[in-house]
């Protein structure tokens, strides 16, 4: 992931724009370009964001507030940190807003091993983390947050 400043990649398909972000969300982004296109639909791809400071999320939210009222906002490839944001910052999504993918932290005690796992929200029960085996050993890990905040972005099943 990179750690520069923030670059913002569109590609309209349709009546979609599909936004990659990469690099840091912070009080250099510039989101005008995205604003401005006024789409009824947008994909926003967190995969290569590297941070997000206070200042970035008063920028998002200020893009979020001038295109969240007129359109849908679908996430995909949420970032740990993307993720934190969502569950304690009110206004960083819309009830417009659909979460898709994101990726959750887990560790394997055996191994000393961290990994990120993508996972897709409908993949989630009850705001429980699946089962997931180490690359190394087999073993079962442990997921790596609390289970209950980490995933209460999620509607209860």
């Amino acid at each position: 992931m990179s750690s520069e400043k923030l670059v913002i990649n569109t590609q309209v398909v349709g009546n979609v724009c599909k936004v990659d972000f990469i690099g840091n969300i912070n009080e250099d982004a510039d989101f005008e370009k995205i604003i401005a296109l006024k789409m009824p639909e947008y994909h926003f791809n967190f995969d290569q964001v590297a941070m997000i400071n206070s200042c970035g999320i008063r920028e998002w939210i200020s893009l979020i507030t001038k295109i969240g009222t007129q359109a849908t906002i679908k996430y995909f490839n949420c970032r740990q940190i993307v993720v934190e944001q969502i569950n304690v910052v009110h206004g960083f999504i819309t009830d417009k807003s659909q979460i898709q993918t994101f990726y959750t932290p887990y560790y394997c005690d055996k191994c000393n091993l961290e990994k990120q796992v993508l996972v897709e929200v409908k993949s989630i029960n009850n705001r429980k983390a699946p089962a997931i085996k180490c690359d190394k050993c087999s073993s079962k890990m442990e997921f790596d947050a609390i289970e209950e905040h980490y995933f209460s972005f999620i509607p209860k099943k």
